[in-house]
């Protein structure tokens, strides 16, 4: 189960699908096909060259992306993200985040912010934590 929080309550949200999301987005060669074609729509053959993978593997990938509703492929044959997976990306920036900083998560336990400032944390991805800033601040705190 999955558990979200709303105006200060805590509920609990179906996990069926996530898991297959998740599964999706783990591969590595899926993952560099869909990063791609945020950048520009492309044709197999280009995002094999990109990628370095076999046009066999990359068909696989796109399938897969496909049966996922992730991508689509247009009557020119570029691939495309659908707008569904333009929503996934984006929400991942938060993840992405979490797990580049994952050091400083795991000593510091954020959950203790209210949702609204937690679900924004994806703002903070293109920024760097400064722990040296942030020492320097809780030392002129306690002067």
């Amino acid at each position: 189960m999955i558990y979200n929080e709303v105006n200060g309550r805590v509920r609990v949200m179906s996990s069926e699908g996530i898991d297959k999301l998740f599964f999706e987005l783990a591969s590595e060669s899926r993952l560099g096909v869909l990063h791609e074609l945020q950048l520009k729509n492309l044709k197999m053959q280009e995002l094999a060259r990109k990628l370095d993978l076999t046009d066999t593997e990359t068909c696989r990938q796109l399938q897969r992306l496909g049966e996922a509703h992730l991508i689509q492929k247009q009557v020119d044959g570029t691939y495309v993200l659908t707008p569904y997976a333009k929503l996934v990306l984006d929400t991942s920036a938060s993840l992405d985040f979490i797990y580049k900083y994952r050091e400083y998560f795991l000593n510091h336990n954020v959950c203790l912010l209210p949702f609204q400032f937690r679900v924004r944390l994806a703002e903070l991805s293109g920024g760097v934590l400064s722990l040296s800033l942030f020492r320097a601040f809780q030392w002129a705190m306690v002067q």
